[in-house]
């Protein structure tokens, strides 16, 4: 087959920049203003809102997620995962930035090393410069032009100023003051009903050498300051450029800002040219960060480095001051978003000199930490390790694992005290929230939401996710305007078939006290802890004792173990004084998946029983797959029957409802979906068969210590398992958990999250095993359990 050749030159054909006279330019800014009044905070708002959004739910909060920072310029190669409620708090400066009177405030990324601070600057920059190419979005700087006897040259400023900055905003005419500006701007806004032209415009002031040129002109040319701006000024298209340094700059030393200027000589048509319309003109150049970063993004790298003299700093001080920098003895405006990223120690540094307090009353700190969800940390290494990864056999679970326990020694342990908890909270719930384990913390964290739409309905009036989903026009009460852009993670754990909560733990957690327990320790918790980074190296190294092919989570665990007893003077993130000094008591005894923990066992910043705990959610893991594997029917067969049970369950509380019995049996009757006959009462047969596999006895009441002991039949046992069941799914529906469609049945309502509610049962009836050629899976499972954790053990078992 044979392939076109690919013409460049025809493909970027295109690609060139537009320029108009100055007065074509003021007539299209005065027509349709919010194309050429840009400042760098809403072209930056612009640019990360363009590239479209997504709205996820984390613990209870939801939150938007700017698809910029999936990557979509590099296929996801740089992707962020997991933090947008530190870049819904950059959005909210940013956005806020023109409706102030003072000039913008620095954004400074505070945070551990490598929790993506820089990262979330880079996708920000790299949205920047790639919106300032789309056809819609124009931003125009000038240049000067002269021609003489057919030939031409062009004198740029280095600034990129805005053309409007030529209309001076104050002068002198006949004896008389004038604001050219202000009148050009409110004949703007009166012409464009509910445009507002940003402050930055009112005041700002061009540079010298510009000022300078218009002076020159004025007096060698005997022209008008209007004649001036039409014959010599021409307005230039600009895109923003990394590489070219236009619009961007990035430093990594705050001695950088200062600005350096130089005379720039020229030779032959041009000094020729500029001598008849300048006469003895002095070309200047400038250079410098400050100079690059006008009307975009200034980003220091590692800014505050200890013992640093404020003369490094002074010029960021001035321009965080009064939106300017110094400049050949005078000053000229800047319009620049300023982003500074830094460690907690280099940060803290600051803090403690005396000399900072003007620098840090005019920046705002916006904490980047370790992630807290399982979910995100598990895209990270998933995509940083691939290249690994993807030559040997990996245990599937590796990476889940892996995520597990990293996230969990960044955990903070619940200090609210009675006083802090809503007055409407049980004792029970205030109880939970006190005991919470660090393995259910971690599982609430990284929960998938039941019911999205509700959550986002429910919210407080004054949660910022309504201030936010007001700009993205989001009516909260229209889920229309929204359902389409909610993502739920694959990833994700329904906290129903955790196994790690009990019924009572289940109908406690509800959205509040999700967000009551992520936001008690914000923004302190994932400060600390494993990072990335330390995982991946974890990884690697288990890689590289493995034998080449296969890598086991057992060779993970290991290697693990062996980092942690190295202890802290080898790997410094072992330090956990943070976390344990926050402890105001070890957490209760607890079993996970049938392993035992003492009361301190398994504690938060305890990472050497922190393993522990991971290796029992890991069995528990293995567990849920050798009997899933063995499971007699498919998922779907096995929903219907708990379906179906459920509906016999409504049915059976019907009939022993002496009061409203007729009432109820029509209301829970149905049609069965094979026969097509109508059933109205319970297959008793069928109940006990699936009673057989989901019951357990934790409802037998129990025995007041001066009653006289009794036995309990069986009979009273599943008695009282129907009404807990049924107890269950009236509480769910009551709080809108459980949906049934209109007019359905529990038996044929598939748009419902029944699964959810009922995940304990579903996952009981899933795991439901029958032996394979005489093999017996629980011993299977037994053996895998001695071999996994007492390898010793097992050894002897196989010798004997």
């Amino acid at each position: 087959m044979k392939t076109e050749k690919f013409d460049l030159k025809n493909y970027l054909s295109d690609i060139k920049t537009e320029v108009m006279l100055y007065g074509e330019f003021l007539d299209r800014a005065f027509v349709h203003p919010e194309e050429y009044f840009h400042t760098s905070s809403s072209i930056l708002s612009s640019a990360i809102r363009n590239f479209g959004y997504k709205i996820v739910i984390r613990s209870g909060e939801p939150v938007v997620s700017y698809n910029i920072f999936s990557d979509p310029f590099s296929d996801g190669i740089n992707a962020i995962y997991g933090q947008e409620f530190c870049i819904d708090k950059i959005m909210d400066i940013i956005d806020s930035s023109d409706s102030e009177v003072v000039p913008s405030r620095g954004i400074v990324l505070v945070g551990p090393p490598s929790s993506g601070k820089t990262n979330i600057i880079d996708m920000i920059i790299r949205a920047l410069e790639e919106y300032s190419k789309e056809t819609e979005v124009k931003l125009y700087t000038f240049l000067f032009e002269f021609n003489h006897n057919g030939k031409k040259v062009q004198i740029r400023s280095p600034f990129n100023h805005n053309p409007i900055l030529l209309i001076p905003s104050s002068a002198y005419i006949h004896g008389k003051v004038i604001y050219p500006r202000k009148d050009l701007f409110n004949m703007i806004e009166e012409k464009n009903d509910g445009f507002k032209i940003q402050n930055y415009y009112q005041n700002a002031t061009l540079d010298k050498f510009t000022l300078d040129v218009i002076d020159d002109l004025m007096a060698y040319t005997e022209k008008t300051y209007s004649e001036i701006l039409d014959s010599f000024v021409r307005v230039e298209e600009i895109n923003f450029s990394i590489s070219q340094g236009k619009g961007i700059s990035n430093i990594d030393n705050m001695a950088n800002l200062e600005t350096k200027f130089i005379n720039k000589s020229y030779n032959g048509d041009f000094q020729e040219i500029l001598g008849k319309f300048l006469p003895g003109k002095t070309i200047y150049r400038y250079n410098g960060p400050l100079v690059s970063c006008n009307r975009g993004v200034l980003h220091i790298h590692d800014a505050f480095r200890k013992d640093m003299p404020e003369r490094d700093y002074r010029p960021l001080l001035m321009l965080l001051g009064s939106g300017k920098m110094s400049l050949e003895s005078t000053q000229t405006s800047l319009d620049t978003t300023i982003f500074i990223t830094t460690n907690l120690e280099e940060m803290k540094s600051l803090e403690e000199e005396l000399t900072s307090v003007k620098l840090l009353d005019r920046i705002e700190k916006v904490p980047v930490n370790y992630l807290v969800d399982v979910n995100a940390e598990m895209e990270i290494l998933e995509r940083d390790m691939s290249p690994i990864t993807s030559r040997y056999d990996i245990d599937p679970n590796l990476i889940r694992i892996a995520s597990y326990y990293s996230v969990i020694t960044r955990l903070m342990p619940p200090k609210r005290k009675g006083e802090e908890f809503p007055s409407y909270w049980s004792i029970l719930k205030r109880k939970l929230y006190k005991e919470i384990s660090p393995e259910q913390k971690m599982f609430i964290y990284s929960s998938q939401c039941i019911d999205p739409v509700k959550t986002i309905k429910n919210i407080p009036m004054l949660h910022p996710f309504r201030n936010e989903a007001s700009k993205l026009d989001i009516n909260i009460e229209d889920e229309s305007t929204y359902v389409d852009k909610i993502d739920i993670s694959d990833k994700a754990v329904n906290l129903e078939s955790s196994g790690i909560f009990s019924n009572e733990d289940l109908h406690l957690i509800d959205d509040e006290f999700m967000r009551f327990l992520i936001g008690e320790h914000y923004p302190e918790e994932g400060k600390y802890g494993m990072s990335v980074r330390q995982l991946q190296n974890i990884m690697r190294d288990t890689i590289a004792s493995s034998d080449g092919s296969k890598i086991t989570v057992n060779q993970f665990i290991k290697q693990l173990k062996k980092v942690v007893s190295e202890g802290s003077a080898v790997h410094y993130w072992l330090n956990d004084a943070h976390i344990l000094s926050s402890c105001e008591k070890d957490i209760e005894s607890r079993e996970i998946y049938g392993e035992f923990f003492e009361e301190a066992e398994g504690s938060y910043g305890d990472y050497e029983s922190l393993v522990d705990v991971v290796v029992a959610l890991y069995n528990g893991i293995i567990k849920n797959e050798v009997t899933i594997a063995t499971v007699d029917r498919n998922p779907e067969e096995i929903e219907n029957d708990l379906r179906r049970y459920m509906q016999y369950i409504l049915l059976h509380s019907a009939h022993n409802n002496e009061s409203f019995s007729d009432i109820l049996i029509k209301k829970y009757a149905f049609i069965d979906p094979v026969r097509g006959t109508k059933i109205d009462k319970p297959d008793y047969r069928f109940m006990k068969s699936i009673e057989h596999i989901i019951m357990t006895y934790e409802t037998l009441p129990e025995i007041d210590e001066d009653e006289e002991e009794r036995e309990f039949s069986p009979e009273v046992a599943t008695e009282n398992f129907r009404k807990e069941i049924a107890e269950k799914f009236f509480k769910c529906t009551e709080s809108g958990d459980l949906k049934i469609n209109k007019g359905c049945t529990i038996i044929n309502s598939r748009d419902s999250s029944f699964v959810h509610c009922f995940g304990r049962e579903y996952t009981k009836l899933l795991s439901h095993r029958k032996e394979i050629e005489g093999i017996d899976i629980e011993k299977i499972e037994y053996a895998f359990f001695l071999k996994f954790n007492k390898g010793s053990a097992y050894d002897a078992r196989q010798e004997g």
